[in-house]
Parts: structure tokens; C-alpha cells; sequence
């Protein structure tokens, strides 16, 4: 069953300093690298997450589908389902990697059917196409962005409240079965038994194909870890059907509609949170932050 049509809920471009500034149509300067990036307030579907799905031009007359986008810039599109933002940067390959000084026209296009456009995870469309425009200036010297990665992102501790169980030995190394089959630490044992179908998603006609990318449906052959691929990986969806309290800009009861989806409880156990997560000046859990560690981490090892 579909929960409710996707809002968008900001969008944003680098403007000077360079900071990223949220786009007001007919106010808002954006130098000519930007990237944009577009807030979301249900979980994508990745396979709805493509270049395809926005146009960003000079021509005034806004294309309703995909095809009408000629003359259109090439964008590279990012997606931190953590966050539940699509990062779109100017591809450094493109004929013009800066966009000339000019106002610039941006589609985000609704995706209905097999039409390009963005689409919640479980099916539903963005509640309506929306267009914007913004002026361009280049003050000299811009280099093409790109996504940034880290090396130290490549280095994930996730602590004993998810370690104790996905282990092959106890603190005292004693022999034991690691739940799932998932280990934890090393990294490379972690990745040895994560590049695979998570459980219960081995289903459907691509769901035994532990690298698919683009399955016939949202979570089939998703493995636990998609090196790079964030968005196609079970373990950040198992840990975000936690999210409690829900942020402000989640659509509300999209965490339900998460759990829904995936096998069994969510992880880490709450009863097993309050040593290890990260808390605020008032003691509440950071959860967006573990989150964001292990979208980072996905996204290293895969580069």
C-alpha cells in the first residue's frame, strides 16, 4: 500500500562564500558551480533518483517530461537516504562544466508509471512537478564541484551495542555465530559478509543478483552494503525504521511505513542505544549523525 505523495520539501544552490543558501526564485544568486541539493520528506525510491529526473537550463519555456529537457545541463545526482537529500553537481566532463552568467531555469520532475521523476520508496510520485529559477554569476577562478569523500570516512565504529551480536567471537573469544551472518569488525570482514542479498530481499526477478542496481522493484537483491551506493543498501534503511523522535521535516509516519518494509525488528535494539549513540546538550540521542557516519562510510568503500 502507498503512503503519501513525496514533498519537496527545500531546495538549495552554492551561492558566495561559497555556502549553500536556500533558491528563492527571482532573488537568489548562484555561482556558477553550484551544486543543488533538494530535501525530501519521504525515503526514495533509488532507482527514481537519476540526472533524468531534474532539468536545469537557460531556456525559459519549462519542459514537462524528461524528453522536452534539449540543451540541458549534465548533472551527476548524489542521494543521502540518511538525510533524504538528492545532491545534483554539474558534471566536470560536461562541454561547460561552469554554467554561463545567465538565469538558469531548474525542473524537478513528478514520477508517475515508468516516467522519469522522483517517487517515494514505495511508489509514490512527488505531489507535484515544480520549477525555479536563479541567476548565475562567475566571479573567475570556479572549479567544477564534486561529491567530496574522505578517507577517514572508510573507518566506521559502530560500538558494542551493534558489535556484541554481529561478531564471530565474545569480548572473551569465545566461538559464536554472528547474527545474520553479518560481522561487524574488521572492516574486511564486514565487507566480506555484506556484499549479499540482505535477509528476507532475495526475491524477484533480480533479487538473487547481490550488485543489482537498478532491481524490478524497490528491495529486491538489496544487499546489506552497496559499495557507493548508499541508497541501495539494507543495513541504512534497517537502522532509519528506528528513527525516534522522527525529524522535523520526515513526513510523519514514514518511519512506520519503514519498518513495514523491512525484515524483522529494526537495529540497533533500543535497549541496547543508550551507551552508544550520540547525545545532544540535553541528552537526547543523535541518531542523524550515526546515520550520516555510515552513509559516508558506504559511499568510501565504494570509491
Amino acid at each position: 500500500m502507498r503512503g503519501p505523495a513525496v514533498n519537496l520539501v527545500s531546495v538549495s544552490v552554492t551561492t558566495d562564500g561559497p555556502v549553500q543558501s536556500p533558491l528563492v526564485s527571482g532573488s537568489t544568486v548562484a555561482l556558477a558551480n553550484t551544486r543543488i541539493d533538494l530535501l525530501f520528506d519521504r525515503y526514495l525510491d533509488p532507482r527514481s533518483v537519476l540526472r533524468q529526473s531534474v532539468c536545469l537550463r537557460s531556456d525559459s519555456v519549462i519542459p514537462t517530461a524528461a524528453e522536452e529537457c534539449t540543451g540541458g545541463v549534465f548533472l551527476n545526482p548524489v542521494y543521502n537516504p540518511a538525510s533524504r537529500t538528492v545532491s545534483y553537481f554539474i558534471d566536470p566532463g560536461n562541454a561547460s562544466p561552469i554554467l554561463p552568467a545567465a538565469v538558469h531555469y531548474l525542473t524537478v520532475y513528478r514520477g508517475t508509471g515508468d516516467e522519469l521523476g522522483f517517487r517515494a520508496f514505495d511508489g509514490a510520485p512527488l505531489a507535484q512537478a515544480q520549477a525555479f529559477f536563479f541567476d548565475v554569476t562567475d566571479p573567475g577562478g570556479l572549479q567544477p564541484q564534486v561529491p567530496v569523500v574522505d578517507p577517514t570516512d572508510c573507518l566506521l565504529e559502530l560500538g558494542t551495542s551493534c558489535g556484541n551480536c554481529h561478531a564471530a567471537q565474545t569480548p572473551l573469544g569465545e566461538a559464536i555465530t554472528p547474527a545474520m551472518g553479518l560481522e561487524l569488525n574488521p572492516t574486511d570482514r564486514f565487507l566480506a559478509t555484506s556484499l549479499r542479498p540482505a535477509h528476507g530481499m532475495s526475491i524477484g526477478s533480480t533479487g538473487n543478483d547481490p550488485l543489482a542496481r537498478r532491481p524490478d522493484r524497490f528491495g529486491a537483491g538489496m544487499p546489506v552494503i552497496a559499495p557507493g551506493d548508499p541508497g541501495n543498501s539494507y543495513l541504512l534503511y534497517k537502522m532509519l525504521a528506528r528513527e525516534d523522535p522522527a525529524p522535523a521535516t520526515l513526513a510523519p509516519g514514514e518511519t512506520d511505513r519503514l519498518r513495514a518494509f523491512i525484515t524483522g525488528a529494526p537495529m540497533p535494539p533500543s535497549n541496547q542505544l543508550p551507551d552508544t549513540r550520540p547525545r545532544d546538550e540535553g541528552g537526547n540521542p543523535i541518531d542523524l549523525q550515526l546515520y550520516d557516519n555510515i552513509n559516508k562510510f558506504i559511499r568510501c568503500i565504494g570509491q
